[in-house]
């Protein structure tokens, strides 16, 4: 969570990519076949990119602070950039300092990947095809596809919605999760087709046989997404298996079928004395963040801690903390929702004129309760509202922040027998406090460490190091790219997770 918290406005980039006149039939560079574009020139499609850049960084996390890994990145990128068919575009690759697993392009030329998906990689070639393949979205002309529609950027494999996946479309739940940032932030990410993620995936197979990098790389990066996200599932308590079914609503192809199309595709193009450059990448992402960051806070069990904004506040057992952008979402099984975000006070003196102002002119709240919260002023309220799957319950807390903010707690729960509303409600309640400048000082991040195995490691053994709190063994595997048979050779470069 970082100090901003503002909703990407993408129709304008639709608006804008459309003015270009009704005709506006062009040729894609990259397949020779026609699309249409709605009229737009590659400087048009860049300065629309350049004023988007900024707001790309604001909703999903701001540029790494940390110049070396962005200019080995870019380098990368660039080498890449200079085989693909468009050379009318300044390509303009970033590092966005978030943990999310996610890469994404924006049309003009400018392509993102997060600090969470490098720390999925072993090696500079499997980064090439991550880079790759995101060129490929942009010289196929991806976004002009469906009749000029603008494409803003694309989800990876993972492509899940954590604000807004378990709210029914049109409910009471939905709209107060898309308020607080899931809905919007989400939304626009449906726009690429199976066919789009077919045709990255070889254009991606194209650049780097052209830059060098072993072609192999697509379908290793292509399967740790997959382990990532069978990983994140069984995190959340579903079935891992659920990735790899296919869905004909789905914008991306199943996993394991992309894997193998990406395998067989690189068999037949496979460059003399391909680059992997793993130990050169490895060496490049030591040190880094793994997790949140001081600017972002990071989830510690059921804690969130922000240091750098100094609080802090609990969630109860069986819930899952997912630091966004827009907000902090701790999520259960059962269908629980707690949502966090710091707002501004706006014209409002007090916590329950806060909650007044904020959501009574939408739901029907019967009273305001005033009160403090660890000395800080506060208020709450409760009401209800109905969606597809029934009434959901929800609650609302606001306490007095420094700066002129306050702290807003919504909790959402399906009204059913055994609702876990006022267990979850007391927790955070009681937990919810402002840390003084000492103690914050006192919790840092997690770091990703290479380190060399020595004789005598297994994974099990190397896994006991990993600095998390669930599933040590099996994140060790996902984060080095390891099966449960594979050996760990004396002297094999290895990442772990260190405090």
């Amino acid at each position: 969570m970082t100090r901003r918290w503002g909703v990407l406005a993408v129709a304008a980039l639709g608006a804008a990519l459309l003015a270009g006149g009704p005709g506006g039939c062009t040729v894609n560079p990259a397949t020779g076949e026609k699309v249409f574009t709605g009229g737009i020139s590659g400087p048009q499609e860049q300065a629309e990119g350049r004023r988007l850049h900024p707001q790309v960084l604001r909703q999903f996390g701001p540029a790494l602070e940390n110049p070396a890994l962005q200019r080995y990145v870019d380098s990368v990128g660039q080498l890449l950039a200079r085989t693909a068919e468009r050379r009318d575009l300044q390509y303009t690759f970033t590092v966005v300092d978030t943990d999310i697993v996610n890469a994404f392009a924006v049309p003009g030329g400018y392509i993102y990947i997060t600090r969470g998906l490098l720390a999925l990689f072993d090696s500079e070639a499997e980064l090439a095809a991550v880079l790759g393949h995101e060129l490929g979205h942009i010289t196929a002309l991806h976004y002009a596809r469906g009749r000029g529609q603008a494409i803003l950027a694309q989800l990876g494999v993972l492509a899940a919605g954590i604000l807004a996946g378990q709210a029914a479309p049109g409910s009471g739940a939905e709209r107060i999760v898309g308020e607080l940032g899931g809905k919007a932030a989400f939304a626009y990410l449906r726009s690429f087709s199976r066919e789009n993620e077919y045709e990255s995936d070889d254009l991606g197979i194209r650049y780097l046989a052209r830059a060098g990098y072993d072609t192999g790389a697509v379908a290793r990066m292509l399967g740790k997404l997959r382990a990532h996200g069978r990983l994140e599932a069984a995190l959340a308590g579903r079935s891992p298996d659920r990735i790899d079914r296919f869905d004909y609503t789905a914008t991306h192809p199943a996993p394991l079928a992309r894997i193998r199309r990406a395998a067989a595709n690189a068999a037949r193009t496979k460059p003399r004395d391909p680059m992997v450059a793993r130990e050169i990448y490895l060496g490049k992402i030591d040190g880094m963040v793994y997790g949140g960051s001081r600017r972002q806070g990071f989830a510690r069990g059921r804690d969130f801690i922000h240091p750098e904004l100094r609080f802090r506040f609990s969630v109860p057992r069986r819930f899952i903390v997912h630091n966004m952008p827009q907000a902090v979402v701790a999520n259960s099984r059962d269908g629980g929702r707690i949502i966090f975000r710091l707002q501004p006070r706006g014209a409002s003196r007090s916590a329950a004129g806060f909650l007044r102002a904020r959501w009574g002119s939408r739901f029907s709240i019967a009273r305001i309760d005033e009160f403090t919260v660890n000395t800080m002023p506060a208020a709450s309220t409760r009401f209800a509202a109905r969606g597809r799957g029934g009434i959901v319950d929800i609650a609302v807390l606001a306490a007095g922040a420094r700066g002129g903010k306050v702290y807003e707690l919504v909790l959402v729960f399906p009204r059913k027998p055994g609702s876990r509303l006022e267990e979850a409600y007391r927790t955070v309640r009681r937990s919810l406090r402002e840390m003084t400048a000492a103690e914050a000082a006192t919790h840092r991040p997690r770091r990703i460490r290479v380190i060399r195995a020595r004789r005598g490691d297994t994974q099990e053994s190397l896994a006991r190091r990993m600095a998390v709190e669930r599933r040590r063994l099996e994140r060790f595997r996902v984060l080095n790219g390891l099966g449960p048979g594979n050996r760990i050779a004396a002297g094999r470069s290895v990442k772990i997770v260190a405090e």
